[in-house]
Parts: C-alpha cells; sequence; structure tokens
C-alpha cells in the first residue's frame, strides 16, 4: 500500500481533506501538525506548511524523514492566467515551473534552475491516480485540466 503526503498551505485547504480522513491521529514536528490517517483505504499524512516555496520544501523534507512517504501531493487554491480555466477546476499539473526565478542573465530561460532545467516532471502514474481520483468524485461542478502549474514567492 501506497503513502501519500499532502500538503497545503492553508488551514482552510488543510480541514477540507481532514474532513475526509479516518482513523486520525497526530504528531507535532519542529511546530508543524502532522494528521496520520486514511482516505478511501488509503494512508496520508496531512500537513499545512505555511504559504511559501521555502515553507513547502522544509514540509516535504520532514515527511520524508519522518514519514518515509512515497508521492508527496501539493493542494490548494491558485490563480490562473489560462482562460480556459472557470473558478473551482482542478490542474493536475504534469510540469511545474518557477516563475519568479530569473537566471536569464546568465542566457537561461526563466524559471530555469540549474542542475534541474527549467520544469520539474510529475510522476505519470501519480497523475493519473490523482485524476481518477478526482473523477470520481461526486456532485462535481468543475473540469480537471492537466497541464503546468507555475509557482512562485510573489503574489500575481
Amino acid at each position: 500500500m501506497n503513502k501519500y503526503g499532502i500538503i497545503t498551505a492553508m488551514k482552510e485547504e488543510m480541514q477540507e481533506i481532514e474532513k475526509l480522513m479516518h482513523q486520525k491521529e497526530s504528531q507535532r514536528i519542529y511546530e508543524l501538525n502532522f494528521i496520520k490517517g486514511n482516505i478511501n483505504n488509503t494512508e496520508v499524512i496531512l500537513v499545512k506548511s505555511g504559504v511559501g516555496k521555502v515553507n513547502a520544501a522544509r514540509t516535504t523534507q520532514l515527511l520524508i524523514d519522518n514519514f518515509k512517504v512515497d508521492a508527496i501531493i501539493n493542494v490548494g487554491s491558485a490563480g490562473s492566467a489560462n482562460d480556459e480555466l472557470e473558478i473551482g477546476d482542478i490542474v493536475i499539473g504534469d510540469k511545474l515551473v518557477q516563475h519568479d526565478f530569473d537566471a536569464t542573465a546568465f542566457g537561461r530561460p526563466k524559471g530555469y534552475i540549474s542542475n534541474l532545467g527549467q520544469y520539474v516532471e510529475s510522476d505519470d502514474i501519480l497523475i493519473k491516480k490523482m485524476e481518477n481520483n478526482i473523477s470520481n468524485i461526486q456532485d462535481n461542478n468543475f473540469n480537471i485540466k492537466i497541464g503546468i502549474i507555475a509557482s512562485g514567492d510573489i503574489f500575481c
């Protein structure tokens, strides 16, 4: 059975996911509250990291070190520059880019990170699992899109 870490940035996001969890228990590590439990017979560890890439990276490392998760899913609300998206739509990122990382002075495209490239690519199997699980949500009034997600520490 796979074990998934789920990271949210804000309390409201975490609360909605926690409502889906069963057999919950909490563990505090470095002032973060990790909630272990199950969603649909899948073991998950839910945590609110706080806003920003540094908080997300720190929390990701704590999930890896302390819970030996198989995959990490970062969930949250976001804006969009894509006219095809409506409020409430869900985007599953097949590629991720940092819109605020700029090494263009060195001849690299915006978002390019040394030894990594311009994009971080998501796992194809995990993308399919996410798409299948989201598709099974009852009473859905949203579309599911797979595409590039840009992240940054600047609110646009």
